[in-house]
């Protein structure tokens, strides 16, 4: 019965690979929409609201099925037909418009060249590849392509030398990754990511002395990076929490006593509310991809890494793979799940949200609700105040937020274009990977306040008592939320350690 299963699976990927071959011969020609990779003229299908556009193709419905299962939740990105792979690539609008397009095999192989260069990857190889972006595990590969299972397992431990990856699940997760960028740079701008909120925060909400600049990097992912203090300071690369906390004048001025600039890559989707959305995984390798780029073109050699909150699970991820570049860990405010209270009106919050980061689906459902009921105008003071009202420390905070500077209005807006990156800081915290940081030969000092109710400081207190190499330094009278006259404190003791 299996063999019969297989057979009829082989005849039917068989026939899709003619059926395109003889679509692309017969109405190839006749599409509206084209792009160029590698030399090779690629075809572009549009599609809008779950339909496709205008087009003869005798390929039509089995298009129109791939999208209506994209429709009913299917989230897979690439969809593999014979040996032509469909990539789904998605408008700012949503995922119900954007457009398809069809790689064939010699235009896979140039995408790969581009994105793995010096990678020797033989068409064997390339089958792999191509399956694992589908989706594809390597058994259900060799009963397609009817071959052993140990075949699959010698051709994707070859497959990940030349691609430098570690673990089989890394073929399809990154390469993918690598791949939709650069077929959304072929398509052009109307696929890349939009500045406008970002550029509009810089604007409206900061110091005039803060330099923003977009870069990008070697796979076409773009990175948003906020630079401020002396240019000639020592550096330091910042990585926030939900928000970036607000930076006054005084706090620029701050960076100047001290000597200090600091270097915030921004995470996919914060205040950029058309970013792709991102698995966990996906979102950790873009920061960490966005830390070394900050690295590469503003330090020279080690330099040290602040983390905020639960974004100290991307700065143990990064100094993991990068242990050369990092001459110290600070974590102000740091997160633990064990342990920690279970206050009523946070707790909904985590919940709604962590709930939301495991579903792509339920996480649109979710936001959306979040947005619409939280974050109109009216609701959000309530709101943030019940976020944190167990805190002295952290209301007043939430307080001068709401009846001074910018009335709340920074928060919230920020908030509002940041949801596709704040639902990782709670799905972060279902796992903050505190037990890296043991391994790690590098000094680490964690900056706490001794009023923070959300992750109280005994807490803290005993997971440095783990870390041989760990300090504590208490913050006095400060909450989870160290900014405003909090980050005098907390600037200080950084440029105590790192300025001569």
């Amino acid at each position: 019965m299996t063999d019969a299963v297989n057979d009829a699976l082989h005849h039917l990927y068989q026939h899709e690979r003619d059926a395109f071959d003889h679509w692309l011969e017969k109405d190839g020609a006749n599409i509206e929409t084209s792009c160029e990779i590698d030399g090779w003229r690629v075809p572009v299908l549009q599609y809008v609201k779950w339909k496709l556009a205008s087009t003869s193709s005798s390929l039509r419905s089995d298009i129109q099925n791939m999208l209506l299962e994209r429709g009913r939740g299917n989230q897979n990105d690439f969809i593999l037909r014979g040996s032509t792979l469909f990539a789904f690539i998605d408008d700012r609008s949503g995922r119900s418009s954007g457009h398809i397009v069809i790689l064939s095999p010699n235009v896979i192989a140039g995408c790969l060249k581009s994105c793995f260069p010096g990678a020797k990857i033989t068409p064997a190889l390339q089958r792999v590849v191509t399956c694992c972006i589908a989706g594809f595990s390597l058994g259900e590969i060799a009963k397609l392509d009817r071959k052993s299972n140990d075949t699959l397992k010698t051709q994707s431990r070859e497959l990940r030398h030349q691609l430098e990856l570690e673990t089989t699940g890394d073929i399809g997760r990154i390469v993918s990754m690598r791949l939709a960028g650069v077929l959304g740079a072929a398509l052009g701008t109307r696929n890349a990511p939009a500045n406008d909120a970002f550029y509009r925060y810089v604007i409206n909400y900061l110091p005039q002395e803060v330099r923003s600049l977009v870069l990008v990097d070697n796979n076409n992912q773009s990175h948003r990076i906020l630079d401020m203090g002396p240019k000639t300071g020592t550096p330091v690369i910042v990585l926030h929490a939900i928000v970036p906390p607000d930076i006054r004048p005084q706090d620029i001025a701050l960076l100047n006593e001290l000597g200090l600039r600091l270097l915030w890559p921004l995470r996919n989707g914060l205040n950029a509310p058309d970013d792709p959305i991102l698995s966990e995984a996906q979102q950790i390798e873009h920061a960490c991809r966005g830390i070394e780029l900050v690295h590469q073109v503003f330090c020279q050699g080690r330099t040290a890494l602040l983390s905020y909150a639960a974004s100290s699970k991307v700065a143990l991820a990064y100094t993991e793979a990068n242990p050369e570049h990092i001459e110290a860990l600070f974590f102000a405010g740091a997160c633990l799940l064990e342990g920690r209270p279970k206050h009523g009106a946070r707790r909904l919050a985590r919940g709604l949200l962590a709930l939301a980061s495991r579903n792509q689906t339920i996480m649109g459902a979710a936001m959306e609700y979040f947005r619409r009921k939280a974050l109109t105008k009216e609701r959000f003071p309530h709101f943030i105040r019940r976020q944190f009202r167990v805190s002295e420390a952290d209301s007043a905070i939430v307080e001068e937020e709401l009846s001074k500077r910018f009335a709340g209005q920074r928060f919230r807006e920020a908030l509002i274009n940041s949801v596709s990156s704040a639902r990782h800081d709670f799905g972060f915290q279902r796992a903050l990977d505190w037990e890296k940081a043991s391994g790690l030969n590098v000094e680490m000092h964690f900056l706490h306040g001794d009023n923070d109710e959300i992750h109280p400081l005994p807490l803290i207190e005993a997971l440095v008592s783990k870390l041989p190499m760990a300090q504590l330094h208490k913050i006095e009278g400060a909450g989870q939320l160290l900014y405003y006259d909090h980050l005098r404190s907390v600037l200080s003791r950084i440029a105590d350690r790192l300025v001569a």
